[in-house]
């Protein structure tokens, strides 16, 4: 019988995939993200296992939905294929870790927080020149459950998540941006209603 060729790291990857129902490009966004830069080549490339073990395997790890995700990531500019040693490798770029960042911003996978009776405003001032980083800002704003108080100006009772932090500053837009926690207002009952 032919000894089975082992992919650790494809094993890990898999493993990472299955803990959460998130969508199948956050997924792999993810698995790049956590495996490293460089993280592993085609997981369906000459792998040979026993008919039952790869029946499991399908059911975990659709290769259509794999291809047709990382197609779609590769045409994003989200990741790039790179080819080592006869083997082709999958590579995060600075736009698809960008990307994974808002992700798990959408997924609510970043650190839960509680009320601490403090306040939290986003202020920020970003030129006419980039009024499509304006309308950017204040997406993601909205998506981290910040609410606008004026034009430029948002609030919340929880703090800016530190993904949305990491995130900011690697597009650039932090430099715009001030975050100020707000100890005492004069009327707080206005508010009350974003607790919910």
């Amino acid at each position: 019988m032919r000894k089975q060729k082992r992919y650790p790291k494809l094993e890990k990857a898999v493993k990472i995939i299955d803990k959460t129902a998130v969508s199948a490009t956050f997924k792999l966004l993810d698995c790049l993200a956590t495996l490293g830069e460089v993280a592993f080549p085609d997981p369906y490339a000459h792998i040979h296992i026993p008919r039952r073990e790869a029946e499991l395997r399908a059911k975990r790890f659709n290769k259509q939905a794999y291809h047709v995700t990382v197609g779609r990531c590769v045409k994003r500019g989200w990741i790039k294929k790179a080819k080592k040693d006869g083997k082709n490798f999958l590579k995060l770029t600075s736009q698809g870790q960008l990307q994974f960042l808002l992700q798990q911003l959408k997924y609510g996978l970043h650190e839960k927080q509680s009320h601490d009776g403090t306040w939290w405003l986003v202020l920020f001032d970003i030129p006419e020149m980039a009024s499509h980083d304006r309308d950017t800002l204040r997406r993601f704003l909205r998506s981290i459950k910040f609410h606008q108080l004026q034009k430029s100006v948002y609030i919340s009772p929880y703090p800016v998540p530190k993904t949305a932090l990491t995130y900011l500053e690697q597009s650039n837009l932090r430099r715009f941006i001030r975050c100020m926690r707000v100890l005492e207002m004069d009327s707080p009952k206005d508010f009350q209603h974003l607790l919910k």
